[in-house]
């Protein structure tokens, strides 16, 4: 006789779905006498085994435990040493260091052998000028040089002048019977006031009177122009006055007609009374001085510079 009872256990629930229900620890409480069927209250006498249950539902993960202390241990004991590692690459040059100290002067060492001859240097300056050396014996006489080129002292120039006492009125011109020197390109006629040159340029020119009044005195070129500068006189009388300067004759001034000259043209200069108030001027240089004779009362001198 077949016995077709199954006895199934009685599943209380507690809303999660799983079995048996838990206990609020997330594990399953263990199962007990009481809490599953008893056999002995199901179990028919003459019957077969019922069939095994249904396979309960897998239970929910339990809770992770709480972590434990992390505690660190003792320190261990040193290991061996480990096999030396490969050598490595050379690594760039580092920067230049600071220059140190000077260290102390070594011993002088043994002197070394002579090195070659160097090229020569530049000469030096010139050393300050020594004391002057005691005069040596006169050399002979070493041989004529060549003649050396003309030099430049002029090669025109005239004096001329008077001892004769002279009565000069105004614009009237001082008269020369004499001279000294009259060389190159100039001439003079004696026993007149003229002067003549025929060549252009500077000449330094002298002129002086030796009057008894207050006068006043030119150079007149060609009878008409008063030559610039020439003017000189004195306020007092019984003196000499005198005058020395550089004119210029230019080729536009030889217009006076004589036969000194080559071209028959020349320049005519003049020793002239001009404006004194004075209406008579007398030349005289012995009266009441001394008694030598010719004493000079007047000369004029003409050089050409250039």
């Amino acid at each position: 006789m077949t016995d077709d009872h199954e006895h199934e256990h009685e599943q209380p629930e507690d809303g999660s779905g799983n079995y048996p229900p838990e206990d609020g620890s997330g594990n399953y409480p263990p199962e007990d006498h009481e809490s599953v069927c008893s056999h002995e209250e199901h179990i028919h006498c003459c019957g077969r085994d019922g069939r095994d249950g249904r396979d309960g539902r897998d239970g929910r993960d339990g809770r992770d435990g709480k972590h434990g202390c992390a505690r660190l241990g003792p320190r261990g004991c040193t290991g061996p040493t480990g096999p030396r590692g490969h050598h490595g690459w050379k690594g760039d040059t580092g920067p230049t260091g600071p220059t140190g100290p000077m260290g102390q002067t070594g011993e002088k060492g043994d002197q070394g052998d002579k090195g070659d001859k160097g090229d020569q240097g530049d000469q030096g300056n010139t050393g300050p000028t020594g004391p002057m050396g005691l005069t040596g014996d006169i050399g002979p006489t070493g041989p004529t040089g060549s003649t050396g080129p003309k030099g430049n002292i002029s090669d025109t120039f005239i004096h001329v002048f008077s001892g004769v006492p002279q009565e000069i009125t105004t614009e009237a011109s001082v008269v020369f019977e004499s001279y000294n020197a009259v060389v190159g390109d100039c001439g003079f006629d004696v026993g007149t006031p003229d002067v003549y040159v025929w060549r252009a340029g500077y000449y330094y020119t002298s002129m002086e009177v030796h009057h008894q009044e207050p006068c006043q005195f030119t150079l007149i070129k060609n009878n008409v122009f008063q030559v610039q500068g020439s003017t000189f006189s004195s306020p007092t009388g019984a003196t000499q006055s005198a005058l020395t300067l550089i004119i210029y004759i230019a080729d536009s001034d030889m217009i006076s007609a004589t036969p000194l000259s080559p071209s028959g043209l020349a320049c005519k200069l003049q020793l002239t009374n001009h404006t004194s108030y004075a209406p008579l001027i007398h030349l005289d240089g012995t009266s009441g001085a001394g008694s030598a004779e010719p004493d000079i009362i007047a000369n004029l001198t003409l050089i050409l510079l250039k």
